[in-house]
């Protein structure tokens, strides 16, 4: 993994990691339509990219841990407009 992604992606995207067990995984968006998926083995010291073909594009993302399973949500804004209601 290119240190200068790392920087990039904290500066001007989004970034989140979790470790299971001896491995640390991150997702990372420089763009709403780019998403990279990583892992390192903290033993190894080796990183691997990984399938993130079931990761939709979008930046704002969470990645947590639950029972040794790994869980990536999305984070949709919804914007809502609001009505005014006029009475006669």
């Amino acid at each position: 993994m290119p240190e200068k992604f790392i920087y990039t992606s904290y500066i001007t995207g989004s970034l989140r990691a979790v470790t299971v067990g001896e491995k640390i995984y991150i997702v990372a968006s420089l763009s709403s339509s780019q998403v990279n998926f990583y892992s390192y083995d903290t033993v190894s010291g080796e990183w691997e990219s990984l399938d993130n073909s079931q990761l939709a594009p979008r930046q704002g993302r969470s990645i947590s841990e639950i029972n040794g399973k790994l869980y990536i949500l999305l984070v949709v804004r919804l914007m809502l407009a609001e009505r005014k209601i006029k009475t006669f």
